[in-house]
């Protein structure tokens, strides 16, 4: 695969397309992964894999991708991210399993040898009201009873306050017997990835989710063996430990970690007394384990949603993963010889946008894959432009791939802007909106397209901000009972509802 007959100029590109053997002894037959991007696509409040998921991966399936990871597949049902989350069934019968297994039958149509994996996913205290599965402000459980919006967003506006309070509820500190369910859930997620046929799963433990939250000290204020201290990546470990009970030995298992956020990362809130070189300390950890295959790098977290923001090649959060991942690389060697043949590869994510920016991540030593997400949008056969390029010898089959920026300047867009979207900018600088509000419309543009990339068109630059949201919204899964009129309706009551209680609320304390 590495194209013969290239130039010299394409000499670097070759190790792109060369062989990465897992510990678990699968060989990813490419350096490019297609990481998660949440498709907001399932049946609101969760449901299977339909017709729109099967239509987006088939696109992705003919790029030649050494693996493919689904977005996230939530293990509980009353923990959901935007409403409409791909869901682990409460039952796995072979009627249960089949829209699951025809998924990874997609991922492989293009490509025979890419990887099929299963992103599993638990939101905690980040599952908002209203459309997490729960009753309406119900709470979430969490290692800890800690408001999300009680460190880095305590200072924001009123506003801001009003929102996060509306949107998300103090969760309920997660007792042994909540424990013991979730590792029972991602089990039950895991076992759904291997009967469906695909090759292996990867555990979500970075943006702020379930995992990530027992790990950072900020959500995390437990005293127990499961406690931010020395056990703080005890419940991965138990539910990696629950999974590799029952797969075969070649079943892939990745972890996806936070590289910043609870030790000296971007967060605002951030505990400066907390060891900088704690999550080096965590990614070695894991690697002494022996049954973790893959680390992917990330961070962010609802507090700080870098994680959905747009994202430049020189951005402090992608040089900031490129230096963790670079120093992991160097750990590695530090290891004893028989933890570094059990020891993950290492998975860079955020920022790729070129193949030369992809070459020079491997020439350097930065990382064993590379994780492409947005660009992937953009160019959903990214990894096939590169390897004609290099068969062809032509020159770089990409260019700085247009993104929008959809919560700055109006002289900073990169989109036609409309109306709308001045009206939001100008208000959202008046009231002060939460960084999550500008970030989620970014993520909302990216889902769009992805509807577009379904459908067999090219991404619009021409969609702004405020009509992502609503073409986000005002949408009808698949084999969906509700309407997008009727969801869009019900979201507003419910809006408008807990508006009024929280009002009624304050008038009361006042």
């Amino acid at each position: 695969m590495t194209g013969t007959g290239a130039s010299e100029h394409h000499e670097p590109l070759k190790k792109l397309f060369s062989d990465a053997v897992l510990p678990c002894g699968v060989t990813v037959r490419n350096r490019f992964v297609k990481v998660a991007m949440y498709e907001h696509g399932a049946a609101l409040l969760g449901g299977s894999p339909n017709q729109y998921h099967q239509a987006l991966y088939r696109a992705w399936s003919t790029g030649q991708w050494g693996m493919i990871i689904t977005g996230n597949v939530q293990v509980s049902p009353t923990h959901l991210t935007l409403g409409r989350d791909m869901l682990v069934p409460d039952s796995l019968t072979a009627s249960d399993i089949q829209p699951f297994k025809d998924l990874a039958h997609t991922i492989r149509f293009g490509c025979s040898e890419t990887l099929a994996i299963m992103q599993l996913s638990h939101a905690g205290r980040q599952s908002p009201n209203l459309i997490g599965g729960r009753f309406p402000f119900a709470s979430p459980l969490a290692p800890s009873a800690v408001r999300l919006w009680s460190g880095a967003n305590s200072n924001t506006n009123f506003v801001g306050r009003l929102l996060y309070y509306v949107l998300f509820q103090t969760p309920k500190e997660m007792t042994m017997d909540d424990i013991a369910a979730v590792v029972h859930q991602f089990t039950e997620g895991a076992r759904l990835a291997l009967d469906a046929g695909f090759d292996g799963i990867e555990l979500h433990a970075s943006h702020g989710y379930l995992l990530a939250q027992f790990i950072s000290s900020k959500s995390n204020r437990r005293t127990d063996f499961y406690s931010a201290g020395n056990t703080s990546l005890a419940l991965v470990q138990r539910v990696v430990a629950s999974i590799r009970d029952f797969v075969p030995p070649n079943f892939i298992i990745g972890i996806k970690l936070n590289a910043a956020d609870y030790a000296g990362g971007t967060t605002r809130d951030r505990d400066d007394t907390v060891d900088a070189d704690l999550p080096l300390k965590h990614f070695l950890e894991v690697a002494s384990w022996g049954s973790v295959d893959f680390i992917e790098i990330s961070g962010g977290d609802y507090e700080n949603p870098e994680f959905m923001d747009n994202m430049r090649p020189s951005s402090r959060r992608q040089a900031l993963f490129s230096s963790f991942s670079h120093r992991a690389m160097d750990a590695l060697t530090g290891l004893p010889p028989e933890t570094q043949r059990t020891a993950p590869l290492i998975l860079l994510t955020g920022g790729l946008k070129t193949p030369s920016q992809c070459a020079s991540v491997l020439e350097n030593g930065h990382a064993h894959l590379l994780g492409i997400g947005r660009s992937s949008i953009v160019y959903p056969d990214f990894p096939h432009r590169v390897l004609g390029s290099i068969r062809d010898g032509t020159s770089d089959p990409t260019f700085d791939i247009p993104r929008p920026i959809l919560n700055e300047a109006p002289g900073t867009l990169h989109l036609r802007s409309s109306v709308l979207d001045q009206t939001w900018r100008h208000v959202s600088k008046l009231v002060g909106f939460p960084k999550l509000i500008g970030a989620g419309m970014e993520m909302a543009w990216h889902t769009v397209m992805m509807r577009r990339i379904a459908a067999g068109q090219r991404v619009d630059l021409h969609v702004g901000g405020v009509g992502a949201v609503m073409r986000m919204w005002l949408w009808k899964a698949p084999a969906s009972r509700y309407s997008a009129t009727f969801t869009a309706w019900l979201s507003v009551f419910f809006l408008v509802m807990a508006t009024l209680v929280l009002l009624f609320q304050r008038a009361m304390w006042s």
